[in-house]
């Protein structure tokens, strides 16, 4: 049995395949976008990123738990990491939320809406309607606005 510590928590893994393993095993819960426990390990949208002591920030689903380490799964930093990953799939994602098949059910949708990234997805969404209002503004056009 080997132990790390995860968030001043002293952890036992044995056979784990990766440090996201790991700190699922331990309670933790953790975003992901792409990560799927019978596939390779792929570790392209960086949801899962923890800090080790060192302040160095690394994605938990594709590093091997070692003996010893010391890991942080929700610094500032960190979320930090998260809110910005998630602002970059969220721009480049479709805009047609309202009509998608998969809206209510989108696991994009639900990982904006999670603490501390709560409102996100409306703040994005507001910004971006805001930008084709404007956009379809010419010189000269009135703009009312509530004033909120």
């Amino acid at each position: 049995m080997k132990y790390l510590t995860i968030n001043n928590r002293k952890i036992a893994f044995d056979d784990e395949k990766n440090l996201l393993s790991v700190i699922r095993k331990a309670g933790i819960t953790l975003p992901t976008f792409c990560y799927h426990s019978e596939l390779s390990t792929y570790g392209a949208c960086r949801l899962c990123v923890v800090e080790d002591d060192r302040g160095r920030v690394f994605a938990s689903c594709s590093e091997v738990p070692r003996e010893g380490m010391v890991i942080y799964t929700n610094t500032p930093k960190l979320q930090h990491h998260r809110k910005m990953i998630l602002e970059l799939l969220l721009a480049s994602h479709c805009r047609e939320c309202t009509t998608c098949h998969t809206n209510g059910a989108c696991k994009l949708q639900q990982l904006a809406q999670l603490d501390p990234l709560t409102g996100l997805l409306n703040k994005i969404t507001l910004k971006y309607q805001t930008q084709q209002v404007l956009s379809g503004l010419e010189v000269g056009d009135t703009l009312i606005t509530s004033g909120t």
